[in-house]
């Protein structure tokens, strides 16, 4: 076919696209037998620089910080739905941000919405009586719960038809089935491997579910009370988007999470196991053992009876695998399980309630931070096998390159172990600020750090919230956590290195740069001086030092 179209004088050029599926370059076809030769390109999916120029292009401005908001979102969104960063789909993206010449940052459940109702809508929808998209949503989204009663991931033209037929029954609406089907297909929500048919992308499943659950009172309290959301991601989030003022989803995420931490500390570490409460924060060579001997000692102590860690370590050491350690490997799986999942749920549901009891809020942010305790105190019982290991995994928690906090030190010496400690303090610290640290959020961190007395882990959790979200007034409740920080503590320098990851970011704008300056300078007179609260006169001589010395741009 392509020798004949070649031989067309009308026909000037002749392209041909192949899908790729696999992720090295398809070969391409061997035309030299018939005379042609094809030039070969390959489309890869865009690189964050490349989505930054599309933004630019898209909105003329010499705005680098509102550029790089931008990217930062169409990148992260993209990608934590689980969709190929090519250009048709940034571009599909960054047209439902970009509303009359501006870009309005809407969640991923709206930017969900707007896309299939764009992707469905067709002419004949503008008259009346027509079964225009919303009808169609409204199927999608009935036919996810059939799926998800049945555990099915795929389903068949026939499963489709006969759905449609019970649907059209129950509800005397008037259809095509199959012109339905093909208008989804086409929309590429649904797509086709031979005979089977499934969602496109996972979250095209949890939009139309949560879709479904939120018109379905009952449906929705079976979900929850089955604790579903643990197989099934998202929902809860998509729920919550479309209805943020209801509390009972974050009721029973609450009470879930409070029942897996009990079980964690009951079976695993207590809460109050902190090994970097009485460490040091060292300012010379002399000092560092100061740093490394009181964690040493809190591992060493345990924070749990040693029959019960090693219990731990050697079922996740494939040591001794007798019939009882297998019992305990499924159970510390599901201890840890439970919390991974329950924590990520909750997380969305925080993100998206608005006119809930602000008790609720505080309790379910509480359960939060000590979930996130959590990991790092896991990481902490394993340390020793962290600092030999490049990759170390508990279940759904990775622990990646910590060995190289060890590096040319002896790995099973203390000073390695509380090396890997504090550098896994400082990974899970960022991580939870990554996840959790929205502006929306700033109230709820800021009323727990002006209640806070002392700071331990939990506290610097909080802090590095705080220093992320940047809501209105948030300096002050940070400022109060450094205050209640002894001048010597491990923490306090932790925190300080929080605030110049942040000055690093390249989405802080100017009048919270200045704060965070300040926040710096705070720091450095608290530890100079050795007091708790330094004097704002003590503050100004280290920010106009730091200006002279040109260290924070």
């Amino acid at each position: 076919m392509i020798s004949e179209l070649g031989k067309i004088e009308c026909v000037s050029r002749i392209i041909a696209v192949c899908a790729n599926r696999g992720l090295t370059p398809a070969s391409g076809i061997v035309l030299q037998e018939i005379g042609l030769q094809f030039e070969q390109l390959y489309l890869w999916t865009l690189s964050r620089a490349q989505i930054r120029e599309l933004t630019e292009s898209f909105f003329d401005t010499d705005d680098f910080e509102m550029t790089s908001l931008v990217t930062q979102k169409v990148y992260d969104d993209l990608l934590g739905l689980c969709i190929p960063l090519t250009p048709n789909n940034v571009i599909m993206y960054m047209k439902i941000l970009f509303v009359d010449g501006n870009f309005i940052p809407i969640n991923r459940v709206d930017i969900l919405q707007k896309f299939l109702m764009d992707s469905l809508r067709r002419p004949s929808d503008s008259f009346t009586g027509s079964f225009n998209y919303r009808n169609k949503i409204d199927i999608i989204a009935e036919f996810s719960k059939l799926l998800l009663r049945e555990e099915r991931g795929y389903f068949t033209q026939k499963d489709w038809l006969n759905f449609c037929d019970e649907f059209k029954a129950r509800t005397l609406l008037g259809f095509n089935s199959n012109s339905i089907l093909d208008e989804i297909l086409e929309a590429r929500i649904f797509a086709r491997s031979g005979e089977r048919i499934f969602f496109r992308y996972g979250f095209f499943y949890s939009f139309a579910l949560g879709s479904a659950l939120n018109s379905d009172q009952g449906a929705l309290d079976e979900f929850l009370q089955d604790r579903n959301y643990t197989s099934v991601s998202d929902v809860l989030d998509v729920v919550t988007a479309l209805n943020p003022n209801s509390d009972r989803i974050i009721d029973a995420l609450g009470s879930d999470l409070v029942r897996a931490l009990q079980e964690f500390q009951e079976q695993v570490v207590k809460e109050n196991f902190d090994p970097l409460l009485d460490a040091l924060w060292a300012s010379n060579d002399k000092e560092d053992e100061q740093t490394w001997q009181p964690i040493a000692k809190a591992i060493s102590e345990g924070p749990e009876k040693p029959e019960k860690i090693d219990s731990l370590k050697s079922s996740y050491l494939a040591e001794a695998r007798t019939a009882d350690q297998e019992v305990t490997i499924k159970k510390f799986h599901e201890i840890e399980y439970n919390l991974v999942i329950i924590k990520k749920n909750l997380v969305e549901v925080l993100k998206n309630v608005n006119d809930v009891d602000r008790d609720k809020k505080v309790s379910a942010y509480e359960s939060l931070l000590k979930a996130e305790l959590c990991s790092f105190q896991v990481g902490t019982v394993f340390a020793p096998e962290l600092a030999q290991s490049r990759f170390y995994r508990w279940g759904a928690i990775a622990f990646l390159d910590f060995n190289k906090a060890a590096k040319d030190l002896n790995p099973v010496s203390a000073e390695a172990i509380s090396n890997v400690v504090v550098s896994l303090s400082r990974s899970v610290a960022i991580k939870s600020r990554q996840d959790l640290a929205f502006q929306k959020l700033g109230g709820i961190f800021a009323d727990r750090a002006l209640r806070t007395v002392s700071v331990g882990y939990l506290e610097v959790l909080n802090f590095y919230h705080l220093i992320g979200g940047r809501a209105e007034g948030w300096e002050k409740a940070a400022e109060h956590l450094l205050e209640k920080a002894s001048p010597g503590s491990l923490y306090l320098l932790i925190m300080l290195r929080g605030i110049l990851d942040e000055l690093k970011h390249d989405v802080v704008r100017i009048g919270d740069r200045s704060k965070l300056k300040r926040l710096v300078a705070y720091t450095r007179a608290k530890r100079m001086y050795v007091v708790s609260k330094p004097s704002d006169q003590q503050i100004a001589n280290f920010i106009q030092k730091m200006s002279k010395e040109e260290l924070i741009a």
